[in-house]
């Protein structure tokens, strides 16, 4: 299955707000554009780990890293969107993770990355192609 939205409960999946499913979507179209012509391993950005703590912490209570590394995460993603944070999540972003943290927050999009499987964007695929066959094409005229 390709293109899924992992969520730690699905009970809660329709609970993420719309804006963050937005902020998904477009992370995965740049990140899609930005690994045209390279081969590369799938990606998982801030606000897909975001929608998985968001739904895990409605679920149940988080291990502290877990908690902290959401905050972070929804403090970025908030900032990005210019909505203005409270003094505990300007200073989040300031202290940012610990090295422990940042394993912890790889673990889990390389576990969401894995479950997920890959994502497909027709408009990727098909600015894929068009490089793949330019490739090809510039190979065979330097070849001659």
């Amino acid at each position: 299955m390709s293109n899924r939205l992992i969520v730690a409960d699905a009970g809660w999946a329709k609970s993420v707000p719309e804006w963050l499913l937005k902020a998904v979507e477009a992370e995965r179209l740049v990140y899609g554009l930005a690994t045209i012509g390279k081969k590369v391993p799938e990606h998982v950005g801030d606000a897909e780990v975001c929608v998985y703590l968001f739904t895990h912490s409605l679920k149940q209570l988080m291990p502290p890293e877990f908690t902290k590394i959401y905050i972070y995460l929804a403090s970025k993603l908030m900032k990005k969107r210019g909505i203005q944070l409270l003094d505990d999540f300007e200073e989040a972003l300031r202290n940012g993770l610990t090295d422990y943290e940042k394993e912890e927050l790889n673990r889990i999009r390389s576990d969401i990355a894995h479950k997920r499987g890959k994502v497909e964007i027709p408009l990727v695929n098909l600015l894929k192609e068009v490089f793949k066959d330019g490739q090809r094409t510039n190979t065979s005229k330097s070849e001659m």
